[in-house]
């Protein structure tokens, strides 16, 4: 059985408008910015109002799921101009977790995570049970195609997990598609994480020369 979350030992606070973590006052390196600085994750090159509605449409798509994950997929719009554009995505979630067993964690996943040694903090799409064994995965939802830079986005949230008392066994990213279809892809390259600890390296490093300068 996973841990309550009660029990999370390092829960930084966090400022959904500035997109910052804090723990006990310190502003925390979060994992995108971290993979920006180290080349690893690269921005999409696209008009700002393109990602502004992409990020408006992630954001009803995850809480959308939540409520799938609560049991109420029928709460995921009384809106009817939204409904039509949830729907698909909506059902694509709900099949993957009847396909492949997933049990989410409601008390562990979109749950903000930090390293106070590391300075690192980021939240977890979803953190649940996978499978007929049931075995730890943490999950990253997404909508575009797989690529590696996930499996490293992955590892640092298997590696804040662990910080906190949850190890678990997979990383997967589950590509929603509109129809109502889905994609999973399994990242096991096991120097994910020392690609994240390198890019924390880096970051640390430009965080020190801007200020030097």
């Amino acid at each position: 059985m996973m841990p309550n979350a009660q029990t999370i030992p390092y829960r930084p606070s966090f400022d959904a408008e500035r997109h910052e973590y804090h723990w006990e006052g310190r502003l925390l390196a979060h994992v995108t910015a971290i993979l920006l600085a180290a080349n690893i994750r690269r921005p999409i090159p696209c008009e700002p109002a393109t990602l502004t509605f992409a990020a408006w449409r992630g954001s009803l798509i995850h809480t959308a799921t939540l409520e799938v994950d609560a049991g109420h997929a029928d709460r995921v719009s009384t809106d009817e101009l939204l409904r039509p554009h949830l729907a698909g995505y909506v059902e694509a979630y709900a099949e993957f977790c009847s396909t492949h067993i997933f049990v989410s964690s409601n008390e562990w996943s979109e749950q903000p995570l930090c390293d106070p040694t590391l300075a690192v903090a980021g939240t977890p799409d979803r953190v649940g049970y996978l499978g007929e064994h049931l075995h730890g995965a943490v999950l990253d939802l997404k909508t575009g195609e797989p690529e590696p830079s996930i499996g490293v986005q992955l590892a640092a949230y298997r590696y804040l997990l662990r910080v906190n008392g949850l190890p678990v066994a997979h990383r997967l990213s589950v590509h929603l598609r509109p129809n109502g279809t889905f994609r999973v892809h399994e990242y096991t390259d096991v120097g994910d994480e020392a690609a994240f600890l390198a890019a924390v390296t880096i970051h640390r490093w430009q965080q020190r020369t801007r200020i030097a300068a």
